[in-house]
């Protein structure tokens, strides 16, 4: 298949796993879907190869995600500690993400995705301690291996995506 035919697919499979995923996930899979989605719509129309959006666009959605849950947090009397933790991670993915989009190089890539394995571990180390956020660490984890493949991926079709000099 080529072309229409894919995106035809892609959106059916996309359609069926969003209601899937809010079915039994709610606002923790309506957020950084549409999170996504805008930052996706964003770095199209910036001009991003095809290959980096995937990436910066599931990082930066991810990234927003964790903004609007600082807010909520803030907003019913979380912890200082938790709001210091997650705007920390949430300034680190906005400037590997800015980075990842200004430059558009490998050396960018690379470090979203060492970002996204150290991570990957402490989602791990969280979900042993855990039962209540599953679902959440779920979308966590799922997130960041979409990255992970993303740019991975990008860094393999490198000479595609390499800017012109």
């Amino acid at each position: 298949m080529s072309g229409r035919p894919w995106q035809i697919v892609a959106a059916v499979v996309g359609a069926v796993i969003g209601i899937v995923a809010v079915r039994y996930l709610g606002l923790n899979a309506v957020i950084p879907a549409l999170s996504i989605a805008a930052c996706w719509w964003a770095f199209t129309q910036f001009g991003l190869h095809r290959r980096l959006v995937l990436p910066l666009a599931f990082a930066g959605g991810h990234g927003i995600w964790f903004l609007i849950g600082m807010i909520m947090t803030l907003a019913i009397g979380g912890r200082a500690e938790t709001l210091i933790e997650v705007g920390l991670e949430t300034l680190i993915v906005a400037a590997i993400v800015a980075w990842g989009c200004i430059s558009r190089s490998r050396p960018a890539l690379c470090v979203l995705i060492a970002y996204e394995v150290v991570s990957l571990v402490f989602n791990a180390i969280a979900w042993m301690g855990v039962d209540e956020l599953r679902p959440i660490l779920a979308v966590h984890i799922g997130l960041r291996v979409v990255v992970i493949v993303g740019a991975a991926l990008a860094l393999a079709r490198w000479s595609e995506v390499a800017p012109a000099r």
